[in-house]
């Protein structure tokens, strides 16, 4: 009976332990998880344009302004024209990687 006020002020600790543990866990989930999928996307897609586009109020330079800046290689020499009947041809390229043995276009 002598251990008896150790033993409480354990648990006690112990479920405080628990308590702080289970405060650090995310809130339960929507009831509809398409939900919750797709406010996760939107949010998601939204941080991505932010990032690709910049925020020129801000200051900030995106993806794109940064890889116009930048004096790395041309991507440009790996798309070629594609001739059209009635549309100009400046309007739509594709992608075209070098082949295996094959030199980098220039």
């Amino acid at each position: 009976m002598a251990r008896l006020p150790d033993l409480l002020e354990e648990v006690d600790n112990k479920v405080q332990r628990l308590k702080a543990a289970l405060a650090k866990l995310p809130q339960k989930p929507a009831s509809d998880p398409v939900v919750t999928v797709m406010t996760m996307l939107e949010s998601f897609q939204k941080d991505v344009a932010l990032l690709v586009k910049g925020r020129p109020e801000a200051g900030r330079a995106g993806l794109i302004q940064s890889l116009r800046r930048s004096k790395g290689p041309s991507v440009r020499r790996y798309f070629v024209k594609i001739p059209t009947s009635g549309r100009s041809t400046n309007q739509i390229t594709r992608p075209r990687l070098p082949r295996r043995g094959e030199a980098s276009p220039k």
